[in-house]
Parts: structure tokens; C-alpha cells; sequence
């Protein structure tokens, strides 16, 4: 297809999608599973139409991104993703190879503004990023806007769309998280 002709399907599809979603009741939504060809078991409704606003946001900013380089994530999909980051770092690091992590496994402690969340980040042999239980048992610390941590996640906090002020404390570098997550 013709770009402008993928743009206009994609929106009639897109339209398509939603109206299917809020067409079915209460009930039906509880017991779908829908399988996802990237995942091995079927996953819940609210699972699938994350994966769908995760990329819709991330694609979103890829366009705005391109004319603005201060652009970032849109403030309504960050606060319903953020929560969803942890099962998004385990599957990317699912994916990873080995050689992008650090040599050693270290923890850092994440702290997010826009909304607050606390977290600890794992890098070894896997990715895991889980809320922090405040053992102190971190290597390091970074302090990061939650749209910036999606991006880093997704490998779209690039030194041409930087997040401000973004530079982690300790063990790890702003480049070590990056080459951590290459970018899905």
C-alpha cells in the first residue's frame, strides 16, 4: 500500500478495534483471553489493549519526536502504562541479548516523578524491574521522570531526545542503561 492509504486504513482498523472492544459487556471483557503471537499463553483484556497503548504511545512520540526533539510520552498514557512496566521489562529482557547488560548483575534503585513510583531495576543474566522494598541493598540510583523511564524501557531516551537532567548515580552509567535496553 501507498503510505497515505496505510494511514487511512490504519485508521478505519484502529477505529474498528476500539468500537469491538466497547461493544462486548462487563462479563465478556472478565473472561477473554486473547492470544498475542509474541507471547506464549493467551493474556487478559486489559493486557492486550495495554500492549495496543503502549505501542500507539511510543509511536505517537516516534512521529513528534521527529519535528520536536524535546517531545516526550503523552502525560494521560504514562500514567496507565508506568504500573505496566515491570511485565514490559521482564519480556524485553527476555529478548535482549546478554551482552547488552552489565557484566556483573547489579541493582539500581529507580525513583519516577509524573506520577511517583519507586522501583528497583536488575540487570544480570535477565532484565526485572519490581517495586522497591527499601532493603537498601542497591548498587546505584536513578532518579527519572516516569515518561522518560518508558522511553529508556522501549530504547527511545537517545542522546537526541534527551529527558532534562537524567544522569544515574552508582554502579551504572546513562549509557550502560541504554545499551541495557537496545529498543523493541
Amino acid at each position: 500500500m501507498a503510505p497515505r492509504e496505510v494511514a487511512e486504513r490504519f485508521s478505519e482498523a484502529d477505529r474498528q478495534f476500539v468500537e469491538a472492544f466497547e461493544g462486548l459487556e462487563a462479563d465478556q471483557l472478565d473472561g477473554m483471553q486473547i492470544k498475542l503471537p509474541f507471547l506464549p499463553d493467551p493474556v487478559d483484556v486489559a493486557t492486550a489493549v495495554g500492549f495496543r497503548l503502549n505501542e500507539h504511545t511510543l509511536h505517537s512520540w516516534d512521529v513528534f519526536a521527529a519535528f520536536e526533539p524535546s517531545a516526550t510520552l503523552a502525560p494521560e498514557s504514562v500514567a496507565l502504562l508506568i504500573d505496566r512496566l515491570p511485565f514490559m521489562v521482564g519480556m524485553v529482557g527476555r529478548f535482549t541479548p546478554r551482552e547488552t547488560r552489565p557484566p556483573e548483575p547489579t541493582t539500581i534503585a529507580i525513583d519516577t516523578t509524573d506520577p511517583p513510583r519507586q522501583y528497583e531495576l536488575e540487570l544480570g543474566d535477565s532484565a526485572a524491574l519490581r517495586p522497591a522494598d527499601g532493603d537498601g541493598s542497591t548498587s546505584g540510583s536513578l532518579a527519572i521522570p516516569a515518561e522518560a523511564l518508558l522511553r529508556l524501557v522501549a530504547g527511545r531516551l537517545r542522546a537526541d531526545h534527551p529527558a532534562g537532567d537524567v544522569e544515574p548515580t552508582g554502579a551504572l552509567s546513562l549509557a550502560d542503561l541504554r545499551r541495557a535496553f537496545p529498543g523493541y
